[in-house]
């Protein structure tokens, strides 16, 4: 099966990112940019971030950023409150966009993170992200520096 790695990337009062990259990839580092957005501490929110040709947007949910992910288009869905559609949508994009980036001339750019972790099946990937995508309440780098 094809597997995910995830880095996770902490700027504090900036944001905390979780970055997805498919093992097949071959020239791109990530496929999916997870950030939580922490400039308000008080109202954090997902920000979900892929390269604009490694996914579609049926419903229109997203936000098209031009030149917005390492120069690149982008397609941006944002997170904000609990909203279990939304998630499973996002979800699905998710799966979707894992896929397309293992396939011949996706770009895969060598890059430092702080950890990784590998999702072996990318069912496994899909239910958990639409398990776990909810309202950011805290976070913090020091829980991550330590895996």
């Amino acid at each position: 099966a094809n597997g995910v790695e995830l880095s996770y990337k902490c700027r504090p009062g900036v944001s905390y990112s979780l970055r997805a990259r498919n093992r097949a990839q071959q020239l791109r580092d990530f496929y999916v940019m997870i950030d939580v957005v922490d400039d308000d501490p008080e109202n954090r929110w997902l920000s979900v971030v892929f390269y604009a040709d490694l996914v579609t947007d049926p419903d229109e949910k997203g936000d098209i950023a031009p030149g917005g992910l390492d120069g690149e288009d982008a397609y941006c869905f944002n997170y904000d409150e609990k909203d279990p559609e939304m998630a499973r949508y996002i979800a699905d994009r998710i799966a979707e966009g894992s896929e397309a980036a293992a396939r011949p001339g996706a770009k895969y750019i060598p890059g430092a993170s702080c950890f990784h972790l590998t999702i072996t099946s990318p069912s496994t990937l899909k239910r958990a992200a639409a398990q776990t995508i909810q309202p950011v309440r805290s976070v913090s780098c020091a829980s991550a520096a330590g895996r």
